[in-house]
């Protein structure tokens, strides 16, 4: 049974390479930062250290965190959710694995095949890449993005709690490339 309820973007899915139970899957439980409630399955979300509390916690968006280059993170669940709350711990999966993911949580731009993404440090949505953005995947479906559920028919699927309006997805692998350099600053081989 599918229960329905009144989601603003469909649920994060992982199209290829989750497997929870192995050794080699990168993912982390930690808490949600107070304040960051609003945190979404499928957006962006980055570690900060709570030193009143000795714990790593959620924050939307990527902080630096003291890091020099912080890995940004997958939420899997809603931070609202009952047994995120219940566990005070939300999953996040490390854009370091090799996963292509869907998500409702993209700002406006091109999304064409091989298009380099990005994040946005404050939204936790995943955009297009530009010159010294911080890389951490490409588009992989050439139809850049798509309605999952154009005609509000209930599918199989989790997809079929949202409804078509706000049902918008981009689909996009996994990289932790680094940063984009500009073209003329790449020396030739």
């Amino acid at each position: 049974m599918i229960i329905k309820t009144n989601r603003p973007k469909p649920r994060v899915q992982i199209l290829r390479g989750w497997d929870l139970v192995s050794t080699s899957t990168l993912h982390q439980v930690h808490a949600v930062k107070a304040g960051q409630e609003d945190i979404k399955s499928g957006m962006i979300i980055s570690r900060v250290w709570n030193a009143t509390l000795s714990r790593y916690e959620w924050t939307k968006g990527v902080t630096a965190n003291g890091l020099a280059t912080p890995v940004p993170y997958i939420a899997l669940q809603d931070a609202t959710e009952a047994d995120v709350v219940a566990a005070d711990g939300l999953t996040g999966i490390s854009i370091s694995g090799d996963y292509e993911i869907q998500t409702g949580y993209y700002s406006s731009g091109t999304y064409n095949a091989d298009v380099l993404l990005t994040f946005d440090a404050t939204t936790g949505s995943v955009k297009p890449a530009v010159e010294g953005s911080y890389v951490i995947g490409r588009v992989t479906r050439n139809q850049g993005v798509r309605q999952l559920n154009p005609t509000g028919v209930a599918l199989f699927y989790e997809n079929s709690e949202t409804t078509p309006a706000n049902s918008n997805v981009i689909t996009f692998e996994t990289s932790n490339m680094g940063f984009v350099q500009a073209v003329d600053a790449i020396a030739a081989p």
